[in-house]
């Protein structure tokens, strides 16, 4: 049975229950008063956040019975937030609350009329009933009229002494027993202050107060200072009827109501303020004093014959190197500051409610642990500022050492950056020191930012996880509090346009990658000076560590295991993570302008045909149910937006040839473009594998034959294309045959033998892949020139790069884009891991030409069939 909020009154309702109401003077009202005005709280309060989350909470728990909201401590200030964001969703209102007063805001008449009649109804002996001890409750809560309630008192010595309090939970179990409707209890969390909280002394806690909730006057300032900073949080109603059930025992559950909705209660707050941290010092000496690091601090002195007190300086400047130091008001500073590079230079960034959620749900259950695809330095801004806009806890971000720059570091401390060598080798300090301080974090519950990537991409595609932190995040996980969870959160990031672009298609090209410095911090003002297109995030399905890490029937706990069982799981887990990252990232329009056109073979296509091509694409990636921009919604719009943009960057160039338009992308441009490209390559890998499968057996082969083309060529593009780890090769073929078919390039009969029915089409699919088969013949046919040469890794690279004419001359490769960087390192390192080429003691390439033979043999009918 469904029944009306109460804000459309029940006829039934006695009116003297509503009378008794209103003469207890704690209702929550529709219009307010002049002192309400005065004091300025409208304007104030119509900043407080409420999310749609919170309020379709509340409007499912009035469907299903009698709600009772349900604050932590009680405040009149806190009463009035509530009552002003229920009024602003229409939502039903409370008729009463312990500890709180309304009389300061209603309107005049109807303040003082309340006043008189209670000071009458003493007078005469007629006060209403005490609600909590005399079943006025269960009377309420009868007619489906909500209640609120406060489960302690106000904090702070005085209050506590001046104020009789009366416990309402025995109330509240009493009403259930006697209903039979079940009654919704709703936390509500309303947080005044942002920022991580730190640990008080109990006496300073008992004198003053809560520093998470200021006093009255305290909250009324920061409301009127910082009125965005506001908001109400409505948690996962507790249902009474099944509470009673999982809680049969009669004088258990009062201390288990109480325990659950507080500590309901106290996560929803820390969602928005964040966990509380210990001070500063007091975390330094929780990393570097304990057990492990003695030990450290030992050995280190042992080996190196230095005094341990100079080991000891050494292990806190590497500390202070290391952690972070979150300082809320250059968070303030920074947010004003960088505001109109997302309101100017960028067109915004697209981030769903929903998918924000689960990054709310994650810190609600204890650490969550970010882990976004990495495409440009404004990534850690982009993250720090949605958090931010969504009212939630800003997460402690690792970072590179390389940033850790003269002045930019102290800003990025102080917006929770925390610093990682890139590499380990030859520091005996940084690593435990580090792991220690993450495990302190994961802890206490901070939210953590990694980029499992390691660094940018400078091509577009995701890059192969590094599992070093996620280790560190892993043992953590192991040894975190009872009741707390650790979740991975993948999070994709798309951009319409990367402000780092020419940069990554000059180290594409060859060019050295400059290093980090305060010249190039400076350079980087001209960014506002661009319009960059908008920004999307969506976060991909939760992992959370618990079900990996702790013991089970099947397999011993985390710490328990061997190393070569750790890092298995570990890398399977990025790659799983790396997956969900691409099925989230979204379709752009400039990305399918970029496929129709790089899956070309010849130089230039008719617009017709180009746009029928981009929706055959577009209907291929929605399979795999790949978000996509909203401006997609209005497809012809978003392709001529799209065409014009890439033509004004001179990316691309069009003529005019008997009437039609011919659209083709400038040479020396390729690389530019194929960025755009590769955004949105992921989903179509199986397909794009399933093509080159059949380029290479031939149509009509058995399914057993096309599998194992599938399985060589994946684990060749193990550094290129992250599939879903638990897929095997003959589920991926079958994938991408069924894309293909439904792309309407293979007949869907006979499934065992596929059959081409459009040549064009998979050509167009192939089409796309074709240049990193050319990447890997280029490197294969030519590395035995490499012997004698003293030529290491990167030189021959290079080397290779400044001979692309003459490889195109040759007809060895047939797209620039085949001699990306990337994909020139990326098969050396894989031919390098497969013991087709290999290092000397000087690090100087020396090539297997038995292996690499097999290789080009086996990759040329892919390319020259």
């Amino acid at each position: 049975m469904v029944t009306e909020p109460s804000h459309s009154r029940d006829p039934e309702t006695p009116g003297a229950l509503r009378a008794e109401a209103e003469r207890m003077g704690a209702s929550m009202i529709r219009r307010f008063g002049w002192f309400h005005w005065l004091l300025g709280l409208r304007r104030a309060l119509r900043h407080v956040r409420f999310d749609d989350a919170s309020a379709e909470r509340i409007r499912q728990a009035a469907n299903r019975g009698p709600v009772v909201y349900v604050l932590l401590r009680s405040s009149n200030l806190d009463h009035l937030a509530l009552n002003h964001v229920l009024n602003r969703r229409l939502l039903p209102l409370s008729i009463w609350a312990n500890g709180v007063t309304q009389f300061f805001w209603q309107p005049v008449v109807q303040a003082w009329s309340g006043l008189f009649q209670r000071l009458g109804d003493r007078l005469a002996a007629k006060a209403p009933p005490d609600p909590i001890s005399s079943g006025w409750i269960t009377r309420a809560l009868a007619a489906n009229e909500p209640v609120t309630l406060f489960l302690e008192p106000a904090t702070g010595l005085w209050r506590n002494l001046a104020r009789r309090w009366q416990d309402p939970l025995p109330a509240l179990l009493e009403a259930q027993a006697a209903l039979d409707r079940p009654i919704q209890v709703v936390p509500i969390s309303v947080v005044w202050q942002r920022g991580l909280g730190r640990e008080v002394h109990p006496a300073v806690r008992m004198v003053l107060a809560d520093p998470d909730r200021p006093w009255g006057v305290t909250r009324l300032g920061k409301l009127i200072l910082y009125p965005s900073d506001s908001v109400v949080v409505a948690g996962e109603p507790v249902d009474l009827s099944t509470f009673f059930e999982r809680v049969p025992q009669p004088e258990r559950r009062r201390r288990t109501l109480f325990v659950l909705l507080r500590r309901y209660l106290r996560r929803e707050g820390q969602v928005v303020r964040g966990p509380r941290l210990p001070s500063p010092a007091s975390l330094r000496a929780n990393v570097l004093d304990n057990p492990p690091m003695r030990a450290l601090l030992a050995s280190e002195a042992e080996r190196t014959g230095e005094p341990p007190e100079r080991i000891r300086r050494k292990m806190e400047r590497e500390y202070d190197r290391i952690a972070a130091h979150m300082r809320w008001w250059i968070i303030r500073v920074l947010d004003v500051l960088l505001r109109p590079l997302w309101t100017r230079v960028y067109s915004g960034v697209d981030a769903p409610e929903e998918d924000m959620e689960h990054i709310r749900q994650a810190i609600r259950d204890g650490a969550a642990i970010a882990l976004p695809s990495h495409k440009s330095h404004f990534d850690y801004l982009l993250l720090a500022w949605v958090f931010y806009q969504h009212k939630l806890t800003l997460p402690h971000v690792v970072a590179g050492m390389n940033l850790a720059l003269p002045v930019v570091s102290f800003f990025l401390r102080s917006a929770g950056g925390f610093f990682l060598e890139r590499t380990f080798a030859g520091k005996v300090l940084h690593p435990p020191i580090f792991a220690r301080y993450l495990r302190e974090l994961i802890h206490h519950g901070a939210p953590i930012e990694l980029y499992i990537e390691g660094g940018r991409t400078r091509s577009g595609k995701l890059l192969p996880p590094k599992v070093g932190v996620l280790d560190m995040i892993f043992d953590a996980a192991a040894l975190r509090p009872k009741g707390h969870e650790v979740t991975l959160l993948p999070i994709a990031l798309a951009y319409e346009q990367v402000a780092e672009q020419g940069a990554y298609v000059r180290e594409l090209g060859g060019q050295r990658k400059r290093k980090e410095d305060l010249g190039q911090v400076a350079k980087a003002s001209s960014v506002l000076r661009r319009r960059l297109g908008r920004v999307y995030l969506r976060v991909g399905t939760p992992i959370p560590l618990g079900p990996l890490v702790d013991p089970s029937d099947e397999r011993e706990g985390w710490m328990q295991r061997s190393r070569e069982d750790r890092k298995l799981l570990l890398n399977h887990i990025g790659h799983k993570v790396m997956h969900e990252v691409g099925q989230r990232t979204v379709l752009l329009p400039t990305t399918l302008v970029a496929l129709a056109l790089l899956a070309h073979s010849r130089r230039g296509i008719e617009q017709k045909q180009l746009l029928d091509r981009t929706r055959r694409f577009r209907s291929l990636i929605a399979r795999h149910q790949i978000p996509e921009a909203a401006s997609l919604s209005r497809f012809e719009e978003a392709m001529r937006l799209s065409l014009s943009r890439l033509a004004d960057q001179r990316l691309i160039e069009h003529f005019e040839h008997q009437g039609e338009r011919i659209w083709a992308v400038r040479v020396e441009r390729r690389l530019e473009l194929d960025f755009a490209k590769n955004q949105g390559l992921h989903p179509l890998v199986p397909a794009g594998l399933a093509a080159c499968a059949l380029r290479a057996v031939g149509e009509g082969a058995s399914l057993e034959a096309l599998s194992n083309e599938v399985a060589w060529l994946r684990r060749l593009w193990r550094r290129e294309f992250l599939l879903d780890p638990d897929a095997s090769a003959l589920e991926v073929l079958q994938l991408g045959l069924a894309d293909l078919t439904a792309h309407g390039a293979l007949s869907p009969d006979p499934p065992e033998a596929p059959t081409i029915d459009d040549r064009h089409r998979i050509a167009e699919v192939y089409g796309l892949f074709r240049p990193f088969l050319e990447a890997y013949i280029a490197v294969a046919s030519t590395a035995p020139e490499v012997d004698g040469a003293r030529l290491g890794r990167k030189e021959w690279v290079a080397a290779l790069q400044r001979r692309s004419e003459a490889l195109l001359a040759a007809g060895t490769i047939s797209r620039p884009e085949a001699l990306s960087l990337v994909t020139l390192e990326n098969a050396v390192k894989v031919y390098l891991d497969d013991g087709a080429l290999i290092l000397d003691e000087r690090e100087h390439l020396a090539s297997r030409p038995d292996k690499l033979g097999s290789i080009v043999d086996r990759l040329r009918p892919l390319v020259h069939p």
